[in-house]
């Protein structure tokens, strides 16, 4: 009878030892998870932050076209309120300033012609950044769901604990895990590749744009510079403009400097005209 009891005693022993190694297995196989899944939420927050980055860097350099704009139209109201005052001067001043001032670039079409440059950059920011989002998605969404459901069927086995059901879980869960790790690291490297196409293709955005806007303002500072000249001449009484109604529409820029009444040559303004014209203005600047 007393070693029936023995028996019994021990038989319980070795249960709860077997029930202690499974409820061990199974915290272990818990923390394992929970550090990976940390890593894979890691990995979805650091695309996150990259492809924040990217925006901000982006939108930034193409951002200094607006700003550049804004120092134009600042410029280009400054030497509106100053032909404004000169207007005010005398009847002759404002008739140079009248005489020129419609050469000035339009505030309007200047500003429009500025803004599609960089408009049309930032047109190409949801391509650029299309495949990278998706690759994104594709890793968040495996993680939420493929990810899961695996460790969900993995559980069914751990419900037991039989020292062989408590292995199987082990063998289901590092499986789990392995096939995580092996999609993540695949994932990772399209991603990586795929934000360094897009930062290539972004410089070459950039640079047209850039491209584009230099031209516009290059123009619109070149108007604003020929008509100050223009009316600086006038006012000064160097201005060579008809008056009595007869116009000539050929016309040749020749520097003051070149201009010597003391000297009997100067610069050939026919040299290089395949045309003889009726008549030829010499415009001094």
């Amino acid at each position: 009878m007393g070693f029936a009891k023995l028996l019994i005693f021990l038989g319980v022993v070795v249960v709860a030892a077997a029930q202690s190694i499974s409820d061990n297995s199974t915290i272990h196989s818990d923390y394992y998870i929970d550090a990976n899944r940390r890593h894979y939420r890691e990995m979805v927050k650091d695309y996150d932050q990259k492809l924040h980055e990217f925006e901000a860097v982006y939108s930034g350099r193409i951002h200094t076209i607006d700003i550049q704009l804004d120092f134009l139209m600042d410029g280009l109201n400054e030497v509106e309120e100053e032909l404004s005052t000169l207007e005010l001067l005398s009847d002759f001043t404002q008739q140079c300033v009248k005489n020129y001032k419609h050469q000035l670039p339009g505030e309007t079409n200047t500003t429009i012609v500025i803004r599609n440059c960089s408009d049309t950059a930032m047109s190409h920011y949801k391509h650029l950044v299309a495949a990278p989002i998706d690759t994104r998605n594709e890793m968040e969404y495996y993680l939420n769901t493929t990810f899961e459901m695996k460790l969900s069927n993995c559980n069914g086995i751990s419900n037991s604990s039989n020292a062989t059901n408590q292995l199987n879980y082990t063998l289901c869960v590092t499986t789990v895990i392995s096939e995580a790790n092996t999609f993540a690291i695949i994932n990772h490297k399209t991603f990586e590749a795929q934000m360094a196409a897009a930062s290539c293709s972004a410089d070459g955005y950039v640079k047209t744009a850039l491209d584009c806007s230099f031209t516009a303002q290059s123009q619109a500072q070149a108007d604003i510079a020929g008509t100050k000249t223009h009316i600086n001449s006038c006012v000064k009484g160097l201005d060579c403009a008809p008056t009595s109604g007869y116009h000539c529409q050929y016309s040749e820029t020749i520097p003051a400097s070149s201009v010597n009444s003391t000297n009997a040559t100067m610069p050939n303004p026919f040299y290089g005209r395949n045309e003889t014209y009726a008549c030829l203005m010499l415009d001094i600047v």
